[in-house]
Order: structure tokens, then sequence, then C-alpha cells
């Protein structure tokens, strides 16, 4: 989610997306071309990335004894990771997904702040800009608290061979539904020997750390590929470029979707980077799947009932899960996913992109505001 540069005085509503048609319920844009998606509310503008390949196979659970111990002290009695531990091992993934960017992207965020936000209701992080222009990150509580549930749960049902992750899905459902405070895990779901096992205390801790980097590699994105344009570092090319691009993004909300996009090609990238050769425990995409199964079982069971702000700002989760998973099979080490094609950039003529029906003419963000119902794509009717 990435913030304007004063959220309090956002008066836009966010888009609701319309409930697409029933082939295009997989994500993929059923007939936008060949290696295109499209986005709720643009769909005359495919995103120029492959759909996925064949079937999806999930990374096998790591072989016991092949993960880095627990740290000691990281777990209370019931096996359960402390708040303190937590928030300690978000800042260490923060640091490992900065450490694994290019130097250009390095030198515009390694000096943004991380903050946990005691904010105990809404999963959610964010990338923004202070009033004073300065580039700042943050998190939930609430969103470090059912990270570590899933975690938990899914450490212990491999072990034990048991269904308590979609027990604690489904109860953090009605947590959000009631907006009641984010909890972890029910003691009772989990018992000795598995609760406390020294394989099941890693692997819990490699599941945290996997979701927590593709949340904070998504945010760190929306930085350095130029969405906040707070950073420091950047060429006076890449501000002018992305501040058109904002302006669009901000006069016409839906126009921000291509960048959610964009940040969830980076971010997962971002992940494998820094993990393909981690010790203690190799990074994958599945920590990013297990996000985006959660809020798409948010979006599901809740409907129209649950307005996170994370559910409302990115695009729905079936489309974001085959974005990563085409991201994912396409990545090796050093590889770097397309860039998203920005407004503004053909001279003040605007930009045309290309569609299976022909190329529409999109307005240079110079000339806004646009009357949205001038532009030759479908926009959804605001809440």
């Amino acid at each position: 989610l990435a913030t304007s540069p004063d959220p309090a005085t956002e008066t836009t509503p966010p888009p609701t997306a319309p409930e697409p048609s029933e082939p295009d319920r997989g994500g993929a844009g059923s007939e936008s071309g060949a290696g295109a998606f499209t986005l709720p509310g643009l769909e005359g503008l495919p995103i120029p990335l492959p759909a996925p390949q064949g079937s999806y196979d999930a990374p096998e659970p790591p072989a016991r004894g092949s993960l880095a111990a627990a740290p000691a002290g990281s777990t209370d009695a019931n096996g359960f990771m402390t708040r303190a531990f937590l928030e300690q091992e978000t800042e260490a993934v923060h640091q490992a997904l900065i450490a694994a960017l290019d130097e250009h992207e390095e030198g515009q965020v390694r000096g943004i702040p991380l903050s946990v936000v005691q904010e105990h209701h809404e999963p959610n992080a964010a990338a923004g800009c202070t009033n004073g222009r300065h580039a700042v990150m943050m998190i939930t509580t609430a969103m470090l608290e059912v990270a570590a549930g899933i975690a938990e749960t899914k450490a212990y049902d491999e072990l034990a061979g048991t269904d308590t992750y979609e027990t604690y899905v489904t109860h953090v459902v009605e947590l959000v539904r009631n907006d009641r405070r984010m909890e972890g895990v029910d003691a009772s779901l989990h018992s000795a020997p598995h609760a406390t096992d020294p394989h099941k205390l890693a692997r819990q801790r490699h599941l945290f750390d996997q979701q927590v980097a593709f949340i904070l590699g998504h945010e760190l994105a929306h930085h350095y590929r130029g969405h906040t344009n707070c950073v420091e570092g950047r060429t006076e090319a890449e501000i002018e470029r992305d501040q058109l691009s904002q302006l669009l993004a901000h006069t016409v909300p839906p126009f921000s979707q291509p960048r959610e996009v964009e940040a969830d090609m980076w971010g997962v990238t971002n992940v494998l980077e820094a993990g393909h050769g981690r010790e203690g425990g190799t990074w994958t995409e599945e920590g990013a799947m297990l996000n985006l199964d959660f809020f798409r079982r948010v979006s599901d069971h809740g409907g129209a009932e649950l307005v996170m702000a994370f559910l409302s700002t990115h695009p729905p989760s079936v489309l974001r899960i085959p974005i990563v998973r085409s991201t994912t099979q396409q990545w090796n080490p050093g590889w770097r996913p397309p860039r998203m094609p920005v407004p503004g950039e053909g001279g003040g003529q605007g930009v045309e992109l290309p569609t299976p029906g022909g190329p529409i003419h999109l307005p240079d963000p110079s000339q806004l505001p646009v009357d949205p119902s001038r532009l030759p794509i479908p926009l959804p009717r605001p809440r």
C-alpha cells in the first residue's frame, strides 16, 4: 500500500472493482492477449507479464535439521513467538532485503526507517511520505500477529498432520469482521511435544521471515520504483516521470493499480534475491503465497462488509497470486521484472498502450484534471 504525501487530506474514495466475468476468475486476463493481465477497472490496460506456465507446485517444506535453530528466548512456553522477537526479526528481514538490492535501488531506501505501528485491529503495511517529504515505511502489530499465527499453525500442521491453519484463519476472519483486536493462536490448538519441537520452532520462524519479507519487499519497491517519489538518490528524469505518474494515479484512482502489480513483481524478486543463498533457510515465494491466501480468504468470507485499507487499495488476490507465480517462474539471480508503462512518457502527447483491439491513448498527466468519463477505459463506480 503506497500512501499519498498527506493521507489525512485524501478525499478520493477508493474504487469498487467490478465482479470479473466467469472465465476471468483465475486472475489472468482471459482474452486480453497472450502474456497480459488485466486489472479491475482497467480492462483495456494489459500488464506485460507472461501468465504462469503449467500447474503450480508449492515449495517443498525444508527437511528436518536443515533450518537454523530458533534463537533462545524467541518463543514462550507454548512455542509461540514473542512480540519482542517479532519486531526484532522484522527489522532484520528489512535490512536483509535492502542489502540484496542493486546499488541504485539500495541507495534510495537505505536510510528509510521502518516503524512498527501499535495498531492491533488492522493487518496492514505501507510506504509513503510525511508532510515534510520524508520517506517512511510502516507495518502494524496486527500484521505481525497474523503473520506469526499463520507461521505457527502451518509449522505445527506440517509436523503433527493437523489442520490448525484453517481454524486460525477462519478465526481471524471473524475478528476482522467484528473489528476486534488481532490475536495469536489459541494455545489449546497446539500441544506437546509438537508445539515446542525444535524443527517446528525453526520452521515457524522461517515461514514468518518469508511472509514479512514479501510484505516489506512490496513496500520497499513502492519507494525505489518511484511510486512515492520522496526518496533520495533519484535522477531528475526519474523524479519528473514519477511526478507525472503520481498525478494520474491520484486523479484517477484505478491508475494506481499497475503500481501495486509492479510492487508485487519487484517485491517477490527482492525476496528471492535476498533469500536464494540464505544460510539457515532459503526464501522462496512461499511467504507471498501465504499472505495472499490470507487476504483472499478475508475478502471471500467478508465481502463488502470487510473494508480493510489493504483490500480496497490493492488488486484482488486472485490476480496477485498468478503475478507472483509468474514472476517466480521467470526469476533467476540477477533477473529483473519488466517496468510498467508510465503515462506521461510521450513528450506531452500522452502515451499509446497496445491492446488486443488496438492501441488506446492515455493523456499526459500534465494535462489533468481529466474527466474520467472521457477516458477510453471503463472505470468502476466509486463507493
